[in-house]
């Protein structure tokens, strides 16, 4: 079975299980709660919703890797390609190694011949199975020594990104070679516009702006592993360092841009420059949230701010709005029913992020509005490498991972506001 056909298959069951949820809501009139059996069925249900659509983000995203780690594989074959024949089969026999040592040995940074049948078979059964076994990584004799492989890049920002809730809502992102202070302008008024009778002097009207400035604060990790592992191991293991190293160095970027507080090396969180800058819209019901609270805050953004807007919640928050309807029984939720596509509330994009509040009182515990106006300033995006010498004493292969950036918001007039509980 295809990633694609894994995926819908997953997303059709979650389909499912968001209609049993809509039967068991809609059973409720008249305001009524649901009795202590159906609460159980709802939680399981939202514990469901959640792991298959974490599921099927999971198949979409190892399908891409697998097609561009397959598209790097033909790539390398066609770099090595000269005139004659080789023979791959007998070259390894000669040096007495294996065509999966030869994989082992590319990972580790050794350098691979032009003959090998990784360049001049890439397609084969044999050295399919045998990079199914070894990492999955190719190299050329032309950038043979090379730090880290494309792919392992790839995969730390395979795994690092989906962690940054931010990073998913669409904010304007500016990446640099140099990690210098830069100042943009931000809005804090818009000019006014008034009738203007002929022959009469126009108005005079200014856009009232300040600046802020983006600095380039240092986030890094270091993973290590021994060298037997590297050279002895029978799985992807530089899969795995590249998925622990993204899901570390993710999590904590993500905190900063949703609440850093724009001091003590950190950035502006999103939330925070949002609550900030503007009132947010306080929910009707002490610790609830109702659909007339997400009308209210869907209306409280301006117009030109929610052609691309979007909304930004923690995953328990989703779990209490998956059900509000708005007052002609309408449900305002709506799952993503094709591979890719996110969970809709209103017609827009639902970004979730474990470092929005849940809702309480006086918690901004949802995020509306463009996040384009949200700047993050990023210096040559995640640098990756990887060092013999640093464990040495140790015997130990270090993987070292650093992302230099900032954020904060370019627009405060209202582009984004916030859902307060009461």
């Amino acid at each position: 079975m295809s990633y694609a056909q894994q995926a819908e298959e997953i997303l059709t069951q979650r389909a499912n299980i968001f209609e049993q949820r809509k039967a068991i809501t809609d059973s409720l009139t008249d305001g009524a709660q649901p009795t202590a059996e159906q609460r159980t069925q709802l939680d399981r249900m939202d514990t469901d919703l959640n792991r298959l659509g974490a599921e099927a983000r999971s198949i979409v995203e190892e399908g891409e890797r697998e097609a561009e780690a397959q598209e790097l594989r033909d790539r390398a074959a066609r770099l090595g390609v000269k005139s004659g024949v080789f023979n791959g089969d007998q070259q390894r026999q000669n040096a007495g190694v294996s065509l999966s040592d030869e994989i082992r040995n590319l990972n580790y940074g050794e350098t691979l011949t032009v003959g090998s049948d990784l360049y001049m078979k890439p397609g084969s059964d044999e050295v399919r199975s045998a990079l199914e076994s070894r990492v999955a990584t190719t190299g050329s004799a032309a950038n043979a020594g090379a730090t880290i492989p494309t792919t392992f890049v790839a995969r730390v920002l395979d795994y690092m990104l989906p962690q940054i809730g931010v990073w998913q809502a669409g904010p304007t992102i500016i990446t640099t070679s140099g990690g210098e202070p830069m100042t943009f302008p931000r809005l804090t008024g818009r000019p006014t516009v008034a009738p203007v009778a002929e022959n009469s002097p126009f108005p005079t009207s200014d856009a009232a702006f300040n600046n802020f400035t983006l600095n380039a604060k240092k986030y890094g990790v270091i993973v290590q592993v021994s060298k037997e592992m590297v050279q002895d191991s029978g799985i992807d293991i530089a899969g795995f360092i590249a998925q622990q190293a993204g899901i570390m160095a993710g999590r904590q970027v993500a905190h900063d841009l949703t609440v850093g507080s724009g001091t003590g090396g950190v950035p502006t969180g999103v939330l925070t420059a949002t609550v900030a800058a503007n009132a947010g819209t306080t929910m009707g019901t002490i610790g609830a949230i109702s659909g007339d609270d997400i009308i209210a805050l869907y209306y409280s953004v301006i117009d030109a701010y929610r052609k691309n807007a979007k909304f930004m919640m923690n995953d328990t928050t989703v779990g209490k709005l998956r059900g509000v309807k708005d007052a002609y029984g309408q449900y305002l939720w709506q799952p993503g029913l094709v591979s890719g596509a996110p969970d809709m509330l209103l017609g827009k994009p639902v970004v979730t992020d474990v470092n929005m509040p849940v809702v309480a009182t006086g918690a901004n515990a949802v995020v509306f509005g463009d996040f384009s106006t949200y700047f993050v300033r990023q210096v040559n995006g995640v640098q990756v490498e990887k060092s013999f010498e640093f464990g040495w004493g140790s015997d130990l292969v270090s993987y070292k991972v650093t992302w230099r950036g900032d954020g904060n918001l370019s627009d405060t007039t209202g582009s984004l506001k916030t859902l307060v509980g009461k």
